[in-house]
């Protein structure tokens, strides 16, 4: 078996096939797409499940593979306008323990302007997805398959709300297609 099979095994003899990924279950103001990118990473798409212990019971049955996981439960409340956890939601899972000490800056200049603020275990996201720590800074540029998940998912969510717009004006088209046509055999036939 290779790692694929391994770990789909793996998955469905504890139920998880089909367990929602993280970036799935995200809603993500518009514009802050890139910051929740780069502050989540790898960890979008990670599973959500219902009890850790019960997943995780023994190191040895793991698979040799990354895997991320967030138990479902109580979501937060409200939170600070400064803070990514205000522009980051989920209806399934508490976001606090992976966003808490994130905060959100429209720039690097301001985010620059606000660094030494920080305490040692915070860091400041701009829109465009840069991250700065007390003395460090991480500057993703869409490497990897999870670069860009977020906005991906906002835009196939936008693309599936559009199209039954769409597939209706069409139909419409396609009968005013058929009406002229049946005139223009009418015209033809009062010719000939």
């Amino acid at each position: 078996k290779d790692k694929d099979e391994v770990y789909l095994s793996w998955l469905d003899q504890r139920g998880l096939a089909h367990a929602p990924s993280l970036a799935g279950e995200l809603r993500v103001a518009p514009g802050w797409e890139r910051a929740a990118d780069a502050v989540l990473g790898p960890r979008l798409s990670g599973l959500g499940v219902g009890d850790l212990p019960t997943i995780l019971s023994s190191d040895a049955e793991m698979p040799r593979q990354d895997m991320f996981f967030v138990e479902s439960g109580k979501t937060a409340d409200s939170a600070d306008s400064q803070t990514l956890l205000a522009h980051v939601s989920s209806d399934r899972y508490d976001l606090r323990p992976l966003l808490t000490g994130v905060f959100v800056a429209k720039d690097l200049a301001e985010a620059f302007a606000r660094r030494g603020e920080l305490q040692q275990s915070e860091s400041i996201v701009t829109k465009s997805g840069v991250v700065l720590g007390v003395n460090w800074a991480h500057v993703p540029r869409g490497q990897g398959p999870a670069a860009g998940l977020l906005e991906r998912e906002e835009e196939l969510s936008r693309l599936c709300e559009e199209v039954p717009a769409i597939e209706g004006r069409v139909a419409k088209s396609e009968q005013e297609l058929e009406k002229m046509r049946v005139r223009l055999h009418a015209s033809e036939s009062q010719q000939g």
